[in-house]
């Protein structure tokens, strides 16, 4: 596959926020700060020994791309202790595999996912985009605010290309304040820019003063022309859809009544107000967990006699538990009176919907006096 389609389907793409004001960012999602990349290997066990058509996503965070036949991959802004899915319709391929941020190899079979396979024989410089606005402008490094709300510093090599349109430009002609994007690639924790192109006179908005924002999270209700989700920071924004709205799952186009109710989605845009924005492109995710697992962290807001509720950085989430869920607390087992408001704890199990798990077990770390 080639290096533009490998570019295109590294699902990290971040956009434009221009303006840092406070209304802006309400209506911008944040996941983390980590990045994970790695190169996938099939076990040999598979008939089909190349990862190419493998889609890797980021578990509740709709994040995802295809695997091409290098198998490479690379995610960033991943929480801690994300769950990395991997599916494959063709041979079966559907596991998951607990990750946390750096550089792997990850050995694939059918319904197992290891890190303790084959190693690659050089490290991987897997390819990352950003978009932002420039904090810090220097002779051989920049500062990019995405609208993740995180500052990534990229350095400027000797060889990296930096365009106006199709204008050539020095470094020195990069201002604080002018809106990029950025193409790197990442070895040993560093970006380095292969290209930076300042999108001042094109980008999104541009002219007319709106600003270019994003509402990701998961779909809470939709209309004839417009939907409403519900983001990460747990405020719901309406997001406006017209004939010129790009749409697209998994890397395929789809029309606007074939997003769910429980989809998760990542939309870009130009600002109405505060709580609206009309979207630009949509990438659309199924709900997490909808193919049966889940695995949330987070701090018990309320507890009853079945079931708590769990504030995540996705927003409020029911656990259910039954007969069969375990609790455990400092390696004991223990009833769910003894789970407390304020408790951080780790839940797995099976979604019900896109705002229930019916827990499996439950880990109480601690967090109640």
């Amino acid at each position: 596959m080639n290096t533009r389609r490998f570019v295109a389907a590294v699902f990290v793409l971040f956009a434009v926020v221009a303006c840092r004001n406070h209304e802006r960012s309400m209506i911008t999602g944040s996941y983390g700060s980590g990045v994970v990349s790695g190169q996938v290997f099939m076990a040999s066990a598979m008939s089909n020994g190349s990862p190419a058509g493998v889609e890797v996503s980021v578990q509740g965070t709709g994040m995802a791309m295809v695997l091409g036949d290098d198998g490479r991959f690379a995610f960033t802004g991943v929480p801690e202790n994300a769950i990395l899915h991997f599916r494959r319709a063709g041979d079966g391929i559907d596991t998951t595999l607990n990750v946390s941020a750096g550089s792997m190899a990850v050995e694939l079979g059918a319904k197992t996912a290891t890190t303790a396979g084959r190693r690659r024989s050089a490290p991987v410089e897997p390819l990352l985009q950003f978009e932002g606005t420039l904090t810090t402008v220097a002779a051989d490094s920049i500062v990019v605010h995405t609208s993740f709300n995180t500052d990534v510093t990229v350095h400027l090599a000797a060889d990296t290309v930096i365009r106006k349109g199709q204008t050539p430009v020095l470094p020195a002609d990069l201002k604080v304040g002018d809106r990029v994007h950025v193409k790197t690639t990442l070895k040993d924790t560093v970006y380095t820019a292969t290209e930076v192109i300042v999108q001042n006179d094109g980008a999104v908005g541009a002219g007319d003063g709106a600003q270019s924002v994003t509402a990701n999270g998961l779909v809470a209700s939709i209309g004839a022309a417009d939907m409403v989700v519900h983001t990460a920071d747990g405020r719901d924004v309406t997001v406006q859809v017209d004939a010129k709205t790009l749409i697209r799952k998994y890397g395929q186009i789809i029309d606007f009544s074939a997003v769910k109710v429980g989809n998760h989605v990542e939309t870009r845009g130009t600002a109405v107000d505060a709580s609206t924005i009309k979207a630009v492109q949509i990438e659309v995710e199924d709900a997490p967990g909808q193919h049966g697992e889940a695995a949330v962290d987070g701090t018990v807001s309320s507890v009853g006699s079945s079931s708590l509720t769990l504030h995540t950085d996705a927003g409020d989430i029911t656990v259910n538990v039954d007969g069969s869920t375990t609790i455990k607390k400092q390696g004991q087992t223990i009833p769910l009176s003894g789970v407390h408001s304020g408790d951080e704890v780790s839940v797995k199990g099976s979604w019900v919907d896109a705002h229930t798990i019916l827990a499996q077990s439950i880990q109480v770390h601690g967090g109640h006096d």
